[in-house]
């Protein structure tokens, strides 16, 4: 059965409009996204041990042994970790690794309540932990790191008669 939208079969509508037609080449359904594997693959490894997990050593074997029983028709480029930073922690480390998370990546927005570029910084952070493991790639965690550090320098050289303030 197609997907639509809005009741047009959204395939032909974004393929054949001419205003579409230069830009994009292929266009992917949401049962086609493989990404859907990959939240599917951990859900299942977060219901087989929920408390312990599987550990982050063995998480990619236990997921590729997952995608060999439910989707062997995918290459093994095709053959993603789970597809968020709580589906993958709680995979790795069962659900009190996921609220141990949780808490670590919240505990930042309350350094500083009062300044809304840091606020903010983190909300958008969080919004994109929420579809991308981006804290399991060196460059996401550089360019978190990079920018709530420049972050926190800025907000120390500042205020320098503050509390929390590392050149005080």
């Amino acid at each position: 059965m197609a997907e639509t939208w809005e009741g047009v079969n959204s395939r032909p509508a974004l393929t054949n409009a001419p205003e579409y037609r230069e830009r994009i080449r292929k266009v992917w359904l949401w049962s086609e996204w493989i990404g859907a594997w990959a939240a599917d693959a951990g859900i299942d490894l977060v219901a087989r041990q929920p408390v312990t997990g599987t550990g982050f050593g063995d998480l990619s074997k236990e997921t590729s042994e997952w995608y060999a029983v439910q989707a062997p028709w995918l290459k093994d480029y095709e053959r993603l970790l789970p597809s968020n930073e709580w589906l993958l922690h709680a995979a790795a480390s069962g659900l009190p690794g996921a609220v141990a998370f949780t808490v670590a990546v919240m505990l930042p927005l309350f350094r500083n309540r009062k300044s809304l570029m840091w606020v903010g910084f983190h909300v958008v952070a969080l919004v994109g932990f929420l579809y991308e493991i981006g804290l399991e790639t060196q460059y996401g965690v550089l360019l978190y790191v990079f920018v709530a550090s420049w972050m926190v320098a800025q907000d120390d050289r500042l205020t320098p008669g503050d509390a929390h303030a590392w050149n005080a």
